[in-house]
């Protein structure tokens, strides 16, 4: 039975929880099934994840196969641990002429094709600001954009906050021949202040791709005053965090948030979820040399 968290007792009953499903463009799956595994044995669960494997290859390409086992009432935690059923540990998409290799647990765009229009528009943005140039690529996942842009740049840093996606960035890099980029597990605002120390007076860019909560204020606070950073470009899944988080970028100086302010100077949404009322938005900006 599916999961009913709901029981008047306050128990949660039901074996079937949730189905994760990628598809590649080559139209293989990466799929995860999460199960309640509470008042079930270990030999009837194995029997009952196999029969789901069976049900779902007769359908589908399946590539790799997962579950995962969760037994609370609310949303499990984001670095859930998924365990490997059978299949490949990782799918392959190919996305802006490379390979990425993406686990369970790893946000990657869902829409790929219009992930590489809005690659596209990364590059184009990039590309004004010369090859020797540092790339801070803040809340990376995998590291699309940071390893996309890689050979128009001097270095790329990528901060990432899941250990899945900073192991598949790193993978990445080595199978795509990328050898001028690192990657960085923790939380961005706990690791900007280290990232951008590092990177001196060096000419920098920053993309930022931040959840739907946006950016963590100690984060826009270290942007702003990262003297070397001049270029800043920001893709927003949210036009409210994006608001609030332009609001910090672009407000006068002050002990709170150093250095010149920020202005937008171009944006451009891209449509990543097709009938819907939800575009993503590109918003490229520039330190205010008029500032003082």
């Amino acid at each position: 039975p599916v999961v009913n968290p709901m029981n008047l007792d306050g128990e949660v009953r039901g074996f079937w929880r949730q189905l994760l499903i990628r598809q590649n463009v080559n139209n293989e799956l990466l799929i995860s099934v999460q199960v309640n595994p509470k008042g079930c044995s270990a030999e009837e669960m194995a029997l009952e994840l196999a029969s789901a494997e069976k049900a779902l290859r007769q359908v589908a390409e399946v590539k790799c196969f997962y579950s995962q086992h969760f037994s609370g009432k609310s949303a499990p935690p984001a670095d859930l641990p998924h365990t490997r059923m059978a299949g490949d540990a990782v799918l392959v998409e190919r996305l802006c002429g490379l390979n990425f290799a993406i686990s369970p647990n790893a946000f990657f765009q869902v829409n790929t094709a219009a992930a590489g229009e809005l690659g596209r528009v990364l590059a184009g943005m990039c590309s004004a600001y010369g090859s020797d140039a540092v790339l801070l690529d803040v809340c990376c996942g995998t590291g699309t954009w940071g390893l996309a842009l890689a050979r128009t740049v001097k270095r790329v840093i990528g901060v990432e906050l899941s250990a899945d996606a900073v192991q598949d960035a790193r993978k990445n890099a080595e199978a795509n021949g990328v050898d001028n980029a690192e990657f960085r597990c923790g939380k961005a605002e706990d690791l900007m202040d280290q990232v951008i120390s590092s990177v001196g007076k060096s000419k920098c860019i920053a993309i930022v791709d931040p959840p739907r909560a946006g950016l963590h204020i100690n984060v826009l606070s270290a942007l702003r005053g990262c003297g070397g950073l001049q270029h800043l470009i920001y893709v927003s899944c949210n036009p409210t965090s994006w608001v609030q988080d332009a609001e910090r970028l672009c407000r006068p100086s002050s002990k709170r948030y150093p250095g010149k302010p920020f202005r937008p100077v171009r944006a451009v949404p891209v449509d990543l979820f097709p009938h819907t009322d939800h575009c993503e938005l590109v918003v490229e900006m520039m330190r205010d040399s008029a500032t003082i």
